[in-house]
């Protein structure tokens, strides 16, 4: 029988997942591997299920290109790159009402942890102030490389790290967390309490689809709004909700 470092290895090995964070696939293995014949390919079904919309190695390549040649209008650049993705495609005519709404709530935040930030950080000139502090966390080391070269050409204070959120939540300290349309994909309400229990943050704003991705959206709101109360009662308030045309928005904070 192979050992968890050896699945590791060879599904490191793929062409798909060679840039995904090793502890994302150490975990798709502890939770996969026991019992099955076929590991490798079940840890890889896997983590398609849950990260395949998300490894888009021709997209990335995309953003890639415009990074390079962006000029001086960075928020052209920025909506550009945002339309490029579907999760943050179907934000762009909400995105700076939300941000406004956001740190209305929050107040202005010096400091923000993006968590599974996917192509969100590219709305960072969005923002209706720039934060001095901007930390993206995401599973992909190409991805992560690639938003550190838009943040060094747009001259914004970010930086992009690689990491598995879930096995190593950040230890940063910052005003606000990002935690958007992240939480439906661990399908674990108790790992997921974990992570916003884990963050040395004062606010978090954790959002949920409203459309699937195949365009339903029937009991999303009901569903999503029931589970993620009942979730963080005993552990925090929620101080904002918004409801966007395709996305719920909570704003909590520890009690």
């Amino acid at each position: 029988m192979e050992s968890n470092a050896d699945i590791v290895a060879r599904i490191h090995a793929s062409k798909k997942y060679r840039n995904l964070c090793s502890a994302v696939i150490e975990r798709a293995v502890a939770e996969t591997h026991p019992g099955n014949t076929d590991p490798v390919k079940a840890v890889k079904e896997r983590l398609h299920q849950v990260y395949g919309a998300y490894i888009n190695p021709s997209l990335h390549k995309k953003a890639s290109r415009i990074i390079a040649a962006m000029g001086d209008d960075i928020r052209a650049t920025a909506l550009t790159l945002l339309a490029l993705h579907v999760s943050t495609a179907e934000r762009l005519l909400s995105y700076e009402s939300m941000y406004r709404s956001i740190f209305e709530t929050t107040g202005p935040a010096r400091s923000v942890i993006d968590i599974a930030a996917g192509f969100n950080p590219f709305s960072m000139p969005l923002m209706p102030a720039q934060p001095e502090h901007y930390l993206a966390v995401d599973i992909d080391e190409a991805f992560t490389g690639m938003i550190n070269t838009f943040f060094t050409n747009a001259r914004l204070h970010g930086i992009a790290r690689t990491g598995d959120a879930l096995s190593t939540p950040p230890h940063d300290e910052a005003d606000v967390a990002f935690i958007f349309k992240f939480i439906p994909l661990i399908n674990d309400a108790d790992a997921a309490l974990r992570l916003l229990r884990a963050l040395r943050v004062k606010y978090i704003a954790v959002s949920f689809p409203l459309k699937s991705i195949g365009g339903r959206s029937k009991g999303m709101f009901a569903h999503y709004s029931k589970m993620f109360y009942t979730m963080v009662e005993n552990n925090f308030s929620v101080i904002k909700e918004l409801t966007m045309p395709n996305e719920l928005l909570f704003i909590i904070i520890r009690k």
